[in-house]
């Protein structure tokens, strides 16, 4: 199964503390398991989403990032085909989150390409 991964970096020396996201396709629906561990143990929600959601939620996850009062330092996507990506609030211009949002469109596409539905303009970040 391909999934991707986020991790939210809280403290570079120590990893235990970093948030994790990951997102994989079952049946028709995208899931997202959240792990949270800043709460001194880790406390996990999960998130269930369309065939066109994750480009909608890596853009929402992206603004929380960089707009944040108490914020993480860095933030890692790692997407099944491409490099993996670690960035900071101050290397995430519109621009590049735009480009994030690209790149999760594609894996969703990739993910759902058994599908006949047409997606059509949906995938716009």
């Amino acid at each position: 199964m391909y999934f991707v991964s986020i991790r939210l970096i809280r403290d570079a020396t120590d990893s235990s503390r970093d948030d994790q996201v990951k997102v994989y396709r079952e049946n028709n629906n995208i899931h997202v398991k959240y792990t949270d561990r800043e709460v001194g143990s880790a406390v996990v929600t999960d998130l269930v989403l369309v065939t066109t959601g994750l480009s909608g939620y890596v853009e929402s996850l992206l603004e929380f990032f960089v707009n944040d009062e108490q914020p993480f330092k860095q933030i890692q996507f790692n997407f099944p085909g491409f490099p993996m990506l670690l960035a900071s609030r101050d290397s995430l211009t519109s621009e590049f989150r735009k480009q994030i949002g690209t790149v999760a469109a594609i894996v969703c596409e990739s993910w759902f390409a058994d599908c006949t539905q047409s997606f059509g303009d949906d995938w716009e970040f």
